[in-house]
This record gives structure tokens, sequence and C-alpha cells, in this order.
């Protein structure tokens, strides 16, 4: 069968801090649904485990959306601005075998011992953050914490200079809550959007005649039997690194605080179980997911999911923070089991395109909650629950602010 049109509430705000009645609705009547998506026209909302699993490992799923023949939401077919084309040029948006020449090379030089050597300076820069906190007793868990610990840690890991720190973060602020309306996203967003491309283009141009030991250098360094990343790949992958590395960390640490904060059994039983942390880390990833949607796939031909015949050129979404919460996929999936076993959760994708930054997450935010534990025992919110503040909805999930205060 397929599906008829139906509004998808994606933007809706009112459904922001819990919407999971509403996509358990949807998985239960309408699994597959067509809907209009701001900024992406028309899109087929994937809910249930099993299908956006599919989707991620399919080949018949394309993440090139001009080898699949789709046309630009925002340009159509006119030409993009050249930042826009160096972003297209990410291995996200790329298929085998160039995704796999992007993933090979990138992995010769962010390796998992690079990652793991990197956890006595992530504990310092969490430690010098609650330093700068404590004596007013209380803080914005986000700004002051959950945001600057994986900024600093990204920023070290590229080689920004110090003396450029300043202006990075006046570039990334400015892109961290984009416009929902297409035309404010395109006036407005969009040029904050090219200049930061432009930084990044500076900064790679800058470590090609001054090489460090950071991240970049040794992207510049790596080549393979197909050549080295040219700079158009060298400038996408400094950008997808920093926010592969930066943005879910800010949405782990926030919202699994607040649900641990929500549920204090669990969050007791963390402190009376410290070794409970690494599954602890992962159910918080299923549960509070700081991942709301995986990026677009599109359709090399027609296929079927869930009885829904999607044509060929389609563009699909994924609704990870629906599959997560899957009852089929996981027993009682609404519950916050920080001891959950074979959690085989979709918050950091699967496939050939899992997420680059996941072993970089999972270490800063297992440093966080250590942090924040040993630190502040008394840690609870600050003010009313139901005043908290959500970002505007998009593929990530997280909070704006979250007031905290401890004795």
């Amino acid at each position: 069968m397929t599906a008829p049109d139906a509004p998808f509430p994606f933007w809706d705000e009112a459904r922001r801090a819990d919407p999971y009645a509403f996509y358990a609705a949807l998985r239960r009547d309408r699994p597959v649904v067509r809907a209009t998506v701001p900024g992406r026209g028309t899109v087929w909302v994937v809910t249930r485990y099993a299908d956006v699993a599919a989707l991620l490992k399919d080949p018949r799923f394309s993440n090139d959306r001009r080898g699949a023949g789709v046309p630009s939401p925002f340009f159509g077919g006119l030409p993009m601005p050249r930042g826009i084309r160096t972003l297209s040029s990410t291995m996200v948006g790329a298929d085998d075998p160039r995704h796999a020449r992007l993933r090979g090379l990138v992995g010769r030089a962010f390796t998992p011992r690079r990652i793991a050597e990197l956890e006595g300076r992530i504990r310092a820069i969490a430690s010098a953050l609650l330093d700068r906190a404590m004596p007013a007793g209380r803080m914005d868990l986000i700004a002051d914490f959950a945001l600057p610990l994986p900024f600093t840690v990204i920023a070290e890991l590229l080689g920004v200079p110090d003396d450029r720190r300043a202006e990075f973060r006046r570039r990334v602020g400015g892109l961290l809550s984009p416009p929902r309306s297409v035309l404010w996203r395109l006036g407005l967003w969009l040029p904050k959007l090219l200049r930061l491309v432009g930084f990044f283009e500076r900064l790679v141009a800058m470590r090609r005649r001054a090489p460090d030991d950071g991240l970049i250098s040794a992207l510049i360094a790596v080549e393979d039997d197909g050549g080295r990343l040219s700079g158009q790949e060298l400038t996408a992958m400094v950008f997808l690194l920093f926010f592969a590395g930066h943005e879910t960390t800010v949405n782990l640490i926030g919202n699994g605080q607040l649900a641990l904060f929500d549920h204090p059994d669990e969050m007791a039983r963390l402190r009376a179980e410290p070794a409970l942390m690494p599954t602890a880390i992962e159910e918080l990833l299923r549960f509070t997911n700081p991942v709301e949607a995986v990026a677009m796939r599109y359709t090399r031909e027609p296929v079927t999911l869930a009885g829904v015949a999607l044509p060929a050129r389609a563009t699909v979404m994924g609704l990870i923070s629906s599959a997560n919460r899957d009852g089929d996929a996981f027993p009682h999936p609404d519950r916050l089991d920080l001891g959950r076993r074979d959690n085989r959760h979709l918050a950091l994708g699967a496939g050939a395109h899992y997420c680059l930054g996941a072993n970089l997450a999972r270490l800063e935010a297992r440093v966080a909650f250590e942090s924040l534990m040993e630190r502040l025992p008394g840690l609870r919110i600050d003010g009313p629950r139901d005043a908290l503040e959500w970002r505007p909805p998009g593929a990530l999930r997280g909070l704006r602010r979250l007031p905290v205060r401890w004795d």
C-alpha cells in the first residue's frame, strides 16, 4: 500500500519535551508516514526500530542525494555557493566506494588510541569548569559545562590555536539554533555557516604551512592508494569531525543529567554502583535520544517498508528517537534502566555510516557524569522542571538551558 499525505508535527514545540506518546501512536498506526518537513519538502518518516535499522543498512537507500537524482531542497537546480559544495562533499553524503575511501583515510588519523589518550585532558577540562562554577553554588549545566567541555576538547584535538578560539566559539555559536523558516535559514543562518566553513578553510591552510600534532595535520598527512584528501575533502572532514565530536555530546550530557534528575532511584543506583557507568551511557543514549533523526536517505529504486511503497528518488528520514523507544526491540522501552543489557540502540547510527565520533562522545560523557557525581553530590534542578526549554526541533534533540544548584 501507499501511505497518504499527513501533517507531521516534527517542529511542534508543544511535543518537544515529551514526544514519545505521539511516536508510539505513529509506530502502531502509521509506521511509515509521508509528511512535509520545513526545509525538506516531502519526506517519508520511518518510525519503527526494524525499519529504521533497515534504512541505515540497506544499500537500496543512498546517502548521496545527487547520485540518487534528488534535487536540493534549498537550491533546486541553481548553482550552490562554494562553501555549500564543500560541505556536500562530506562522507555523510557519500556512498561506497567514495565513502569507504574517506572513512579509511580518516580512520588512520582519528584512531581509538588517539581518543583513549585524551581521557586525562578531558578530566582536567571538566575539573577546571567545575572549579570555576563551584563558588557560585549554581550554574547553567549546558552553557557552563556540557557545551564548553566537548567544545574545548574538539578545538584542542583539531589544533585550533589559542588565539583563534574566541573567533571559533563565535562562529559556532551562531549555528547552534538554526531558524526553522527556509527564507530565514537562507538569509541569516546560511551566511553564518559559510563563514564557519571559511574559518575551517583558513585553519587547514595554516596547518599545511605549519603542521602540529593535531588532527588536522594528521589528516593532511594520511594517504592511501587513491592519494590524499583534497582541500575540499579536508575542509568538509574537519567540519564533520567538529560536529560529530561536539553536538551529540552536549545533548547527551544535558539530556542524560535531566533523565537522572527525573529518575532519582536510578541516579542513586549509579552512585552506589559506579561500575554501571558504561551500560548507563548506552541507556542514556537510548532513552534521551540526543540525535532525533538520522541524516536523510534517498531511494535508488522503489522500496517497500512496513507494507508502504516508497517510489524511487524519495527522501526518507529515520526517526531514531522513536526507534529507540520501540517495544518490539526493547523490553519496557519507556523505563530508564541503567543496567540494561543487549542495548542495540540506534542513537549513534548503524551500518557503514555509524557515528565517527562515537568513542569520543562516550568518553566525554563518562568523564562528565563521573565528575558531576564526584564533585557535586547534591546536584539538582534549580527551578521548576516544567520551565525547562528545548532547542528548536530538528535532527538533534537538546535543552537550551539546564539551571542546577548544589549544597
